[in-house]
């Protein structure tokens, strides 16, 4: 997993099997897989942010690939955590903050 987002994440495995600790945004994380399954995972953080990893089975008999450490850099095909649009929230409520105190003082210069 890598962080794509400002805010920070974790992949924490449902049922406790995996946890990728918590990934501040470029860090990246994993999990090796040892078998074959359906494993669904969810943000400590955001519990509303969850997913699976669907793992099939090998079909050659070669060793798996050990895990990347959490501060490797991302490969090109490493599944990415979506960006929350936290960033985008905040400055819109400033905004809209800023419109209705606009309002209310022109609201007081004309009486």
């Amino acid at each position: 997993w890598t962080n794509a987002d400002a805010a920070s994440h974790t992949a924490t495995a449902d049922d406790g099997s995996f946890d990728t600790g918590t990934l501040a945004q470029g860090r990246s994380g994993s999990h090796a897989f040892t078998s074959a399954g359906t494993f669904a995972y969810h943000c400590t953080i955001h519990p509303s942010m969850h997913g699976t990893v669907t793992v099939v089975a090998s079909t050659t008999a070669a060793p798996a690939p050990a895990p990347a450490p959490a501060a490797a850099a991302p490969a090109a095909s490493a599944p990415t955590l979506p960006n929350t649009g936290m960033d985008a929230l905040a400055r819109a409520l400033a905004g809209l903050a800023m419109l209705l105190a606009g309002l209310a003082l022109r609201r007081l210069a004309a009486r």
